[in-house]
Order: C-alpha cells, then structure tokens, then sequence
C-alpha cells in the first residue's frame, strides 16, 4: 500500500494527522518531501543565505529561496510552528516506529535553478513585483479576498483555485514548482514500490501535489484508491 498524507507545512492539523497515521499504520517506509540538504536544515542549524547562492541559482531562485523562506517564518509564527513542523514530525515518528525514512523530492538547488532559466523576462518582473508587494503591502490582497485558517490543511476547492490562479498568473513557477516536481515525487514513490513491494509505505507531500501524485500513479497503475 502508498498512503499520501496532504500537508500544509505550518498546520498543527497535519502535526496531529502525520503522528496518528504512522501510529497506527507502523509503515516500513516513511518517504517524505525533501531532499538531503532541507533534512539537514530541519534539525540543525540553517546555513546564512548568501549573496553568492545567485552564482548557483540564478537570481529568481534566489529572490524566491529567501522571500518564501521569510514568508513562511512569518506565517508560521501566527500559528506557533516552524515551517516544516509537518515534515520534521513524519521524520520524528518514523524513528519511533523503525520506519525506513526516504527523501523523494528534487534537490532544492535543481528546483531553483530551473526556475530561474525557465521564466520569461516579462514573468519574472511580474513575479518578483508580486513577492515584494506580498512583504511591503501584506494587507493588500492580490487576488480574489480567501480566508485561509492556517492551523489546518486547505480545502481540495480551494488548493483547486490557488492553483488555477498560479498557473494563469505565473504559468512557468507552476511548470517547475509544481508539475514537474509532482512528476520527480510520483517517480520516486514508483521506484521504492517496485524495490520494497511487500512495504507498508507513507508519504508525506504538501497538500498542493496531492492530486498531482495521484494522478501519476493511478495512471501507472501504482495507486490503490486511497488518499
């Protein structure tokens, strides 16, 4: 069995469901959202992001790396989280019940980086503009006014708008962001299935991959029914 846990990285609600789910389940495998390098991050202390990372990042990837990293501090301290509270618990748990744990997301450096080599001039003027108005002006909203209850995981309506209007808005951020790393994450699920066909498996994914993955499987026949 794959059981795909949809998260909201600062929600106390997807805490709570990622410690009952592998309590009960006691998979043999807990593969999570990261790569080496955010792991490391979670339980140590973070690198001091650098001018130089644009050398390997490109600038947009830069600008994104530390733009939603402070927005989502900022966010997370509304609730009392740190980001990545969701995958740190996964993490955390699968220890406590002598999960394997498996990193299925690209590494953060490729993401960025593609990101920057993929957006269009006109796109990426558009995106950084919106970045720096979201850290400026943040009780201007950008969009059609949604309240969001950050302690849980958003609706499937509601992850199905924001992700219509991120891809509408910034067609090339939900290209590399989203289809493309819905892609990498589905593969490696894909790849521990066909090594460890007899495990008990839990993925946790940001809530917004979730149909993605799913997707994926289900149209390679590795999907069971069950979110």
């Amino acid at each position: 069995m794959i059981k795909i846990i949809g998260t909201s990285h600062i929600a106390r609600e997807s805490v709570n469901q990622i410690k009952d789910e592998i309590k009960k389940i006691k998979p043999e495998i807990v593969a999570v959202e990261l790569d080496i390098n955010r792991l490391s991050n979670l339980f140590s202390k973070k690198r001091k992001v650098s001018i130089r990372d644009i050398k390997h990042l490109g600038l947009i990837g830069f600008i994104f790396n530390v733009v939603g990293g402070f927005m989502q501090r900022q966010l997370g301290e509304r609730v009392g989280l740190a980001p990545g509270a969701d995958m740190r618990a996964a993490v955390i748990e699968a220890k406590k019940v002598g999960a394997k744990i498996a990193l299925i997301d690209q590494p953060i450096q490729i993401t960025l980086t593609r990101l920057s080599k993929k957006m269009p001039v006109r796109e990426k003027l558009k995106f950084v503009s919106y970045l720096l108005a979201a850290i400026l002006f943040p009780w201007i909203p950008t969009s059609k006014s949604t309240k969001i209850d950050l302690s849980k995981v958003p609706e499937s309506e509601l992850i199905e708008h924001l992700s219509i209007e991120l891809k509408k808005n910034f067609p090339s951020v939900y290209q590399v962001l989203v289809e493309e790393r819905n892609q990498y994450l589905a593969n490696q699920l894909i790849k521990i299935k066909k090594d460890f066909p007899d495990a008990k498996i839990i993925a946790v994914a940001g809530a917004g991959h979730l149909s993605g993955i799913n997707q994926i499987l289900k149209k390679k026949g590795f999907f069971n029914g069950k979110e």
